[in-house]
Protein backbone atom coordinates (compact mmCIF):
# COMPACT_ATOMS: atom_id res chain seq x y z
CA UNK A 1 0.00 0.00 0.00
CA UNK A 2 2.85 2.35 0.86
CA UNK A 3 4.58 1.72 -2.47
CA UNK A 4 1.36 2.38 -4.34
CA UNK A 5 0.79 5.62 -2.42
CA UNK A 6 4.35 6.75 -3.03
CA UNK A 7 3.96 6.15 -6.76
CA UNK A 8 0.67 8.05 -6.79
CA UNK A 9 2.25 10.94 -4.89
CA UNK A 10 5.11 11.05 -7.38
CA UNK A 11 2.68 11.17 -10.29
CA UNK A 12 0.69 13.97 -8.63
CA UNK A 13 3.92 15.90 -8.19
CA UNK A 14 4.77 15.43 -11.88
CA UNK A 15 1.34 16.75 -12.84
CA UNK A 16 1.70 19.77 -10.57
CA UNK A 17 5.14 20.56 -11.94
CA UNK A 18 3.90 20.30 -15.54
CA UNK A 19 0.84 22.40 -14.73
CA UNK A 20 3.04 25.05 -13.14
CA UNK A 21 5.16 25.21 -16.30
CA UNK A 22 2.04 25.55 -18.48
CA UNK A 23 0.58 28.24 -16.22
CA UNK A 24 3.82 30.22 -16.32
CA UNK A 25 3.87 30.05 -20.12
CA UNK A 26 0.18 30.66 -20.90
CA UNK A 27 -1.39 31.94 -17.69
CA UNK A 28 -3.97 30.25 -15.52
CA UNK A 29 -6.85 30.94 -17.87
CA UNK A 30 -4.85 30.32 -21.05
CA UNK A 31 -3.39 26.93 -20.12
CA UNK A 32 -5.69 23.95 -20.53
CA UNK A 33 -5.85 20.39 -19.27
CA UNK A 34 -4.86 19.38 -22.81
CA UNK A 35 -1.69 21.48 -22.55
CA UNK A 36 -0.73 19.77 -19.31
CA UNK A 37 -1.43 16.32 -20.73
CA UNK A 38 0.57 17.07 -23.87
CA UNK A 39 3.55 18.15 -21.78
CA UNK A 40 3.38 14.92 -19.77
CA UNK A 41 2.40 12.72 -22.73
CA UNK A 42 -0.59 11.31 -20.82
CA UNK A 43 -4.31 11.16 -21.58
CA UNK A 44 -6.86 13.47 -19.90
CA UNK A 45 -8.38 10.37 -18.31
CA UNK A 46 -5.06 9.59 -16.67
CA UNK A 47 -4.79 13.13 -15.31
CA UNK A 48 -8.39 13.14 -14.04
CA UNK A 49 -7.60 10.06 -11.99
CA UNK A 50 -5.37 12.30 -9.84
CA UNK A 51 -7.11 15.68 -10.19
CA UNK A 52 -10.81 16.09 -10.98
CA UNK A 53 -10.42 19.48 -12.68
CA UNK A 54 -8.05 22.33 -13.49
CA UNK A 55 -9.36 24.10 -10.38
CA UNK A 56 -8.27 21.12 -8.30
CA UNK A 57 -4.75 21.46 -9.74
CA UNK A 58 -4.68 25.18 -8.98
CA UNK A 59 -5.89 24.48 -5.44
CA UNK A 60 -3.09 21.95 -4.91
CA UNK A 61 -0.54 24.44 -6.24
CA UNK A 62 -1.86 27.13 -3.87
CA UNK A 63 -1.58 24.74 -0.94
CA UNK A 64 1.99 23.96 -1.98
CA UNK A 65 2.79 27.65 -2.24
CA UNK A 66 1.32 28.50 1.15
CA UNK A 67 3.22 25.73 2.91
CA UNK A 68 6.53 26.62 1.24
CA UNK A 69 6.14 30.35 1.82
CA UNK A 70 5.27 29.93 5.49
CA UNK A 71 8.38 27.80 6.01
CA UNK A 72 10.45 30.29 4.00
CA UNK A 73 9.16 33.35 5.87
CA UNK A 74 9.58 31.68 9.25
CA UNK A 75 13.16 30.69 8.36
CA UNK A 76 14.11 34.18 7.19
CA UNK A 77 12.50 35.90 10.16
CA UNK A 78 14.21 33.49 12.53
CA UNK A 79 17.57 34.47 11.02
CA UNK A 80 16.88 38.19 11.64
CA UNK A 81 17.15 39.92 15.04
CA UNK A 82 13.44 40.66 14.71
CA UNK A 83 10.70 41.38 12.22
CA UNK A 84 11.30 45.13 12.43
CA UNK A 85 14.96 44.64 11.51
CA UNK A 86 13.85 42.33 8.68
CA UNK A 87 11.91 45.21 7.12
CA UNK A 88 14.21 48.12 8.00
CA UNK A 89 17.18 46.26 6.51
CA UNK A 90 15.33 45.71 3.24
CA UNK A 91 15.53 41.93 3.55
CA UNK A 92 11.80 41.67 2.88
CA UNK A 93 12.51 42.52 -0.77
CA UNK A 94 13.15 38.80 -1.18
CA UNK A 95 9.44 38.24 -0.55
CA UNK A 96 8.72 39.24 -4.15
CA UNK A 97 10.27 35.95 -5.19
CA UNK A 98 8.75 32.51 -4.89
CA UNK A 99 10.62 29.73 -3.08
CA UNK A 100 12.32 27.44 -5.60
CA UNK A 101 10.09 24.49 -4.71
CA UNK A 102 6.91 26.38 -5.72
CA UNK A 103 5.68 25.79 -9.28
CA UNK A 104 3.56 28.95 -9.59
CA UNK A 105 5.21 32.30 -10.21
CA UNK A 106 4.17 35.70 -8.87
CA UNK A 107 2.20 36.61 -12.03
CA UNK A 108 0.12 33.45 -11.54
CA UNK A 109 -0.60 34.56 -7.98
CA UNK A 110 -2.07 37.83 -9.22
CA UNK A 111 -4.22 35.81 -11.62
CA UNK A 112 -5.40 33.71 -8.69
CA UNK A 113 -6.37 36.88 -6.80
CA UNK A 114 -8.33 38.06 -9.84
CA UNK A 115 -10.06 34.67 -10.06
CA UNK A 116 -10.94 34.86 -6.37
CA UNK A 117 -12.48 38.27 -7.01
CA UNK A 118 -14.53 36.88 -9.91
CA UNK A 119 -15.67 33.86 -7.88
CA UNK A 120 -15.78 35.00 -4.23
CA UNK A 121 -17.54 31.83 -3.04
CA UNK A 122 -15.19 29.42 -4.79
CA UNK A 123 -12.67 27.12 -3.14
CA UNK A 124 -9.89 29.15 -4.75
CA UNK A 125 -11.17 32.32 -3.06
CA UNK A 126 -11.21 30.50 0.28
CA UNK A 127 -7.62 29.35 -0.26
CA UNK A 128 -6.58 32.93 -1.01
CA UNK A 129 -8.20 34.07 2.25
CA UNK A 130 -6.53 31.21 4.14
CA UNK A 131 -3.15 32.06 2.64
CA UNK A 132 -3.44 35.70 3.63
CA UNK A 133 -4.60 34.72 7.11
CA UNK A 134 -1.64 32.39 7.59
CA UNK A 135 0.88 35.05 6.51
CA UNK A 136 -0.90 37.62 8.67
CA UNK A 137 -0.65 35.32 11.70
CA UNK A 138 3.10 34.77 11.20
CA UNK A 139 3.81 38.50 10.99
CA UNK A 140 1.50 39.35 13.89
CA UNK A 141 3.24 36.83 16.12
CA UNK A 142 6.66 38.26 15.24
CA UNK A 143 5.52 41.85 15.77
CA UNK A 144 4.13 41.00 19.20
CA UNK A 145 7.38 39.21 20.06
CA UNK A 146 9.43 42.28 19.00
CA UNK A 147 7.17 44.50 21.07
CA UNK A 148 7.52 42.22 24.10
CA UNK A 149 11.33 42.44 24.06
CA UNK A 150 11.47 46.17 23.34
CA UNK A 151 12.33 46.28 19.64
CA UNK A 152 8.98 47.89 18.82
CA UNK A 153 7.56 50.72 20.93
CA UNK A 154 5.14 49.56 23.62
CA UNK A 155 2.56 52.12 22.49
CA UNK A 156 2.74 51.08 18.83
CA UNK A 157 -0.53 49.81 17.36
CA UNK A 158 0.14 46.22 16.28
CA UNK A 159 -2.56 46.47 13.59
CA UNK A 160 -0.93 49.55 12.05
CA UNK A 161 2.53 47.96 12.05
CA UNK A 162 1.13 44.73 10.60
CA UNK A 163 -0.79 46.53 7.87
CA UNK A 164 2.25 48.62 6.95
CA UNK A 165 4.38 45.50 6.55
CA UNK A 166 1.73 43.72 4.47
CA UNK A 167 1.39 46.79 2.26
CA UNK A 168 5.15 46.87 1.78
CA UNK A 169 5.23 43.29 0.51
CA UNK A 170 2.18 43.51 -1.75
CA UNK A 171 3.12 46.91 -3.18
CA UNK A 172 6.63 45.69 -3.97
CA UNK A 173 5.23 42.63 -5.73
CA UNK A 174 2.89 44.69 -7.90
CA UNK A 175 5.32 47.54 -8.55
CA UNK A 176 7.94 45.23 -10.05
CA UNK A 177 5.56 44.62 -12.96
CA UNK A 178 3.54 47.84 -13.07
CA UNK A 179 6.14 50.56 -12.46
CA UNK A 180 8.35 51.14 -15.54
CA UNK A 181 10.79 53.06 -13.32
CA UNK A 182 10.81 50.45 -10.58
CA UNK A 183 13.57 50.86 -8.02
CA UNK A 184 13.68 48.45 -5.09
CA UNK A 185 15.74 50.94 -3.09
CA UNK A 186 13.07 53.64 -3.50
CA UNK A 187 10.41 51.33 -2.06
CA UNK A 188 12.71 50.12 0.71
CA UNK A 189 13.50 53.73 1.67
CA UNK A 190 9.82 54.60 1.76
CA UNK A 191 8.85 51.70 4.02
CA UNK A 192 11.69 52.65 6.37
CA UNK A 193 10.15 56.10 6.76
CA UNK A 194 6.82 54.45 7.56
CA UNK A 195 8.15 51.90 10.05
CA UNK A 196 11.01 53.71 11.78
CA UNK A 197 8.67 55.69 14.09
CA UNK A 198 7.55 52.37 15.59
CA UNK A 199 11.10 51.09 16.20
CA UNK A 200 12.65 51.52 19.63
CA UNK A 201 16.30 51.24 18.57
CA UNK A 202 17.44 53.90 16.08
CA UNK A 203 20.51 51.71 15.46
CA UNK A 204 18.30 49.35 13.43
CA UNK A 205 17.66 52.01 10.80
CA UNK A 206 21.30 53.08 10.81
CA UNK A 207 22.36 49.50 10.08
CA UNK A 208 19.75 49.34 7.35
CA UNK A 209 21.17 52.40 5.59
CA UNK A 210 24.69 51.03 5.77
CA UNK A 211 23.53 47.76 4.17
CA UNK A 212 21.73 49.54 1.33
Amino acid sequence: MTGRTTKADARREEILKAAGACFREKGLRGASISDICTRLKISPGHLYYYFKSKDAIVEALLDQMREAQMVDIDRELAASPGVMDFFLSGEYVQRVKMPEEVYLDITNVWEVYAEAERRPKSRIAQLVHDHWGAADAVLRKRIEADQAVGRIRADADVEVVLTSMCMAIVTMQMARFADPNFSAERYVTTIRHILEPFAVQPAASARARRRA
